[in-house]
């Protein structure tokens, strides 16, 4: 009897160890068991067989000069939508749950637009928005 083999990425052809299921010589699942489930999981696109990931994210819309703590624990700062630019603004961002250093960036907006930023904030996430006229800025975090 011929002894049958699986293509494990990484190792390569290993010998089938019995039969089905098969593990490798160092005891670990083979390619065929891990890829082969046997019908589709829960929330998987299951027209095109592929499974999603979405990234999902809070918004906290800023709309007068101000300190805002956006998050007052760790967090995920994806970006700043610029929604109207504010006379003379800046928004200065801080890695903290007050303005407080480390500030991350100081922005003078120009134009609307977004401004990514995909920052892990480990503290917090405050934002200072300051000027002659507020403008309309919101914050995409996590």
């Amino acid at each position: 009897m011929a002894v049958q083999h699986d293509y494990v990425p990484g190792l390569g052809e290993l010998p089938r160890q019995g039969g089905y299921p098969s593990t490798d010589s160092l005891g670990q699942q083979t390619a065929q068991d891990i890829t082969n489930l046997g019908s589709l999981l829960a929330g998987e696109d299951q027209t095109n067989n592929l499974i999603s990931v979405e990234q999902r994210y809070l918004a906290d819309e800023i709309t007068a000069n101000t300190t805002t703590v956006v998050k007052g624990s760790p967090g995920f700062l994806k970006g700043i939508v610029i929604g109207t630019v504010g006379t003379g603004e800046t928004i200065a961002i801080y890695n903290n749950t007050s303005a407080a250093a480390p500030r991350i960036t100081l922005i003078t907006p120009t134009a609307p637009g977004f401004i990514e930023i995909d920052a892990l904030m480990g503290t917090g996430i405050t934002v200072v928005t300051s000027g002659t006229t507020p403008g309309s800025y919101t914050a995409i975090y996590r």
